[in-house]
Formats: structure tokens, sequence, C-alpha cells
């Protein structure tokens, strides 16, 4: 229903003085003329008057229409204040009804808000407890997958034979042997390897040989499989005889078998054998002969395996 314009109580008191100033106003002359008018002589009395009988009944007259305004006028009056002060009452009833509406639209709210702000808290949490879970799952597979690829991968171990050719002025020739000990085959095989004359024993700063350093760097051999072996050489000299005595000696330097077969498993994945072997004497006085009287041998010897440079990755 809409709401009805009403007045204040001070518009309400102006506008009933208002009426009864009007009133006032009209009545006050009649009176004023009443007590102004003089008596009239007896004689002027019983005189017949035809003119001035009628100002008596236009004050008569005037009267009457300010009693019948008056009493239509406060009647309404009343019945319009009363209709302004219940209209107030309901507009105040009103107010304090969308008062109320107001506020418990506003706990709504708030418990709506509350509970949509908890349940976003509670999706974060579940949604990074997920997401922990699934790293976790995918850390566990690929840990999973390298110990896998570690247990079955191919290892390459490399043995020393001897020695073929052995003798002054020759291509000393150090034989050994590649073993495929893992679990798949070793692809693309590529060897690089010699015999050197280094200091006994190594410093700790010895460098591995570099690329250059070899007398055949990565030269490729045939791919292994698992359990399967194959022979190979390396070469080194030719050494002169006093060279070679001073070797079987073992006075400053020794000779080494040193090298890296680099592979890669079924995985694509490179991987690299380091070996380092000094070449032990057992017989020197043979070897010194044979070298004395320039001939060449082959020498079944003994290997020292060093830490030095030996190494799997």
């Amino acid at each position: 229903m809409p709401t009805q314009p009403h007045a204040s109580p001070l518009t309400t008191a102006l506008a009933a003085t208002l009426v009864l100033g009007i009133a006032l106003l009209l009545g006050a002359p009649r009176a004023a003329q009443a007590q102004q008018a003089p008596a009239l002589p007896p004689a002027a009395s019983a005189a017949p008057a035809t003119a001035p009988a009628t100002a008596p009944a236009k004050s008569g007259a005037s009267d009457d229409a300010i009693y019948d305004f008056l009493s239509v006028a406060l009647p309404a009056l009343d019945t319009w204040h009363g209709n302004l002060k219940a209209q107030a009452e309901h507009d105040a009833q009103s107010l304090a009804a969308q008062r109320q509406r107001n506020l418990l639209l506003g706990l709504l709210l708030a418990v709506l808000l509350a509970g949509l702000a908890l349940g976003g808290w509670f999706a974060a949490r579940l949604l990074q407890q997920r997401q922990a879970a699934t790293a976790a799952s995918i850390r566990e597979a690929q840990a999973a997958r390298a110990a896998a690829a570690r247990e079955n991968r191919a290892y390459l171990v490399v043995e020393p034979a001897g020695l073929s050719n052995f003798g002054a002025y020759m291509v000393v020739a150090g034989q050994f042997s590649i073993t495929n000990q893992g679990r798949s085959p070793a692809l693309r095989l590529r060897q690089s390897a010699a015999l050197k004359v280094l200091p006994q024993p190594l410093p700790d700063d010895q460098p591995f040989p570099a690329p250059e350093d070899w007398p055949s760097p990565g030269q490729p051999l045939p791919s292994l499989g698992p359990g399967i072996s194959l022979r190979s050489q390396a070469p080194g000299g030719p050494f002169p005889p006093d060279m070679l005595g001073a070797l079987i000696e073992g006075q400053q330097n020794r000779l080494y078998l040193i090298g890296s077969i680099a592979y890669e498993d079924v995985h694509g994945t490179a991987h690299e054998t380091r070996f380092c072997h000094v070449l032990r004497f057992d017989n020197a006085a043979d070897l010194a002969r044979a070298i004395r009287a320039e001939q060449a041998v082959n020498y079944t010897a003994n290997f020292d395996r060093l830490a030095h440079f030996d190494e799997e990755n």
C-alpha cells in the first residue's frame, strides 16, 4: 500500500490556529457593532423601520455560517489529525518492521558469507591435500621407475687380461674384457683406452686423460646383451729398452691400463664406465731377459685395480 503523506504536529497546530483565527476575525466586527450601537428611543423603536430590520438578519446569517463552518471544519480537523496520527503510528510500525527485516536479512547474509568462506577454506584445504597427494604419487612413481631403471639397466665391467707384443720398440697392446653384468643390453658402445706411463703412486690431482690424449678416441664397439663379454685392447708405446727396464723394476713410473667405455641403455640414457689398472710384473727377471734379447712376448700380467678413475655412472 503506498504511504500517504502526513503532516507534522507543528503543521497540524498551525492549521487549527488558522481556522480559529479566521472564525475570530469574522465574528469580532459583529460583536463590536452590537456594543457600539446606541439605544433607540421609544418612538423610534415603535415606528416601523423596514431598512434597519434587515441588519440583524444579516448578522445572524454570518454567525450561522461561521457556526456551520466550524461545526464541519473542527470535526474534519479532528478526523484529519487522527488520520495523521494513525498514519504516523503505522509508518513507525512499518519502519520498525523494515528495520527488523533488514536486521534479519543482514544476519542471514552474514551467516551465508561465513558459510561460503568456511566452505571455500575447506575446499582449498581439500585441493591442497589432493595436490600434495598427487605430487607424492608422481614422486613415488618416478622413484619407482628410476629404481626399476637402475635395477634393470646395463652395467659394464672391465677386467684386464694381459699384454701382447710386449717388447722394446714395439706397440704394446693391453688386453682386457668388457662384460655386461646388467639386465638389459648396452647399446652404442664407444671405447677410449690406452697403456700410459704414469707416476707411482698416482697423485690425487692426476687428471683423467682428455679425448685428444687417446690414440683412438670414441672407437665404436658392438652392443652387448646381458651376461655377454667381448675382448678389446688398448695400445701403448713404442717404448725404448731403458724405459721398459725402468717400468719392470718399478723405480718411479708404472704402466697403467686406463680408459673409458661410453654407452647407452635401452631407455636412451647415456652412461660411462671408467677404469684404471696398474701393471704388476711378477716375473721381472724373465721379462728383462726377453727385452735384452729384443724379443716380443705375450705376457699374462697381473693388474691392480685403482679407485682413482675406476667408476660407473
